[in-house]
């Protein structure tokens, strides 16, 4: 009786320690199949801080080259206009820089994919909504770059305006019409095309599209384009928007040339307070053009940029003994 005892107790304890065992190794695969959000927090401090680093010291490097800090105000070869998205840019490329510049100096037109053949030596001004990265496709250290920027919260509202015009214009553009379009040449570059248009557009509108005619209040707006609240909190807005300038000139938009610029944009976005190490690096990249606008002070900016950049190439054509002169630029 006492074995019989004794073996059942035992059977119990050894069944019992069996069912914690597959309890225990349950929980773990469960917790396993989970991200640990404090080791996805350590994954991205040292994702940011690695890449962070690596950027400063490429940039300490490049500086140290530059002994007395010349070469930094010397216009090299090519000038690349870092055309920040709704900061006056077209402005500054239109009536300023492409009057700087003889038509066979201008790089092809690359806003919506880069076209530039490095082989042709005359090829002077490149303009795109590229972002930083665009350089490791450049010849860097024979590259001079320019940039505007604007109050954030002014580019916000501005950008919402934009893509209100932009998926107006969409809505005009049935696919009929697309298809009696045809294939767009170079000259026909169409703005839904363009970084970050192409993905801003409004959504709604384009819905419209593809929807019967009905009747409409022509006063109830949300019918027609997205609210600016709506806009303002839309996940491709936080993406491009809210801090497109700094992720623009740091190079981790989602338009990057670097492979690893969407992983940091994640991790900014889960942990916000590693974004200063991005703020750090943009700021870094700002102080190292050769010339930076303001669009708030968009005279005063212009000014600077014909000082600086229009009377070297003044300079360099004359130099060459071409009389290309600057008129439009006479009245400064």
């Amino acid at each position: 009786m006492r074995k019989a005892l004794a073996s059942s107790r035992w059977w119990h304890w050894r069944w019992r320690s069996l069912s914690a065992l597959l309890l225990w190794m349950i929980i773990v695969a469960a917790s396993g199949s989970t991200e640990n959000p404090w080791g996805e927090r350590e994954r991205c401090e040292a994702l940011v801080r690695r890449w962070a680093g690596q950027e400063i010291w490429n940039m300490e490097e490049e500086s140290g080259m530059d002994l007395d800090g010349s070469r930094k105000w010397e216009l090299q070869d090519l000038l690349f206009f870092l055309h920040v998205p709704r900061t006056g840019g077209r402005n500054y490329n239109q009536c300023f820089l492409k009057n700087m510049f003889s038509s066979e100096e201008l790089c092809p037109r690359s806003y919506d994919k880069l076209r530039m053949d490095l082989s042709k030596p005359n090829c002077s001004l490149l303009s795109t909504h590229d972002d930083y990265s665009i350089l490791s496709m450049l010849p860097k250290a024979r590259t001079s770059t320019i940039t505007n920027i604007r109050d954030p919260m002014n580019r916000v509202l501005s950008s919402y305006e934009f893509s209100v015009e932009v998926a107006a214009r969409f809505l005009r553009r049935t696919r009929s019409m697309l298809r009696r379009i045809g294939p767009k040449t170079q000259k026909a570059m169409s703005t839904l095309d363009i970084w970050p248009w192409k993905y801003l557009r409004d959504l709604r509108a384009a819905h419209l599209v593809e929807q019967p005619q009905k009747p409409a209040n022509v006063y109830d707006v949300p019918a027609f384009v997205m609210p600016l609240k709506e806009f303002v909190d839309h996940p491709a807005v936080h993406e491009l928007v809210h801090n497109g300038q700094t992720f623009q000139v740091a190079g981790i938009t989602n338009n990057s040339y670097l492979k690893e610029a969407n992983d940091i944009r994640y991790c900014v976005t889960q942990f916000e307070e590693l974004g200063e190490h991005v703020l750090h690096v943009a700021k870094r990249r700002l102080n190292g053009m050769l010339y930076v606008g303001l669009t708030e002070r968009h005279k005063e900016s212009a000014e600077i940029l014909v000082h600086l950049v229009g009377r070297q190439i003044a300079t360099r054509n004359l130099h060459k003994g071409d009389r290309y002169f600057l008129a439009p630029f006479a009245f400064y």
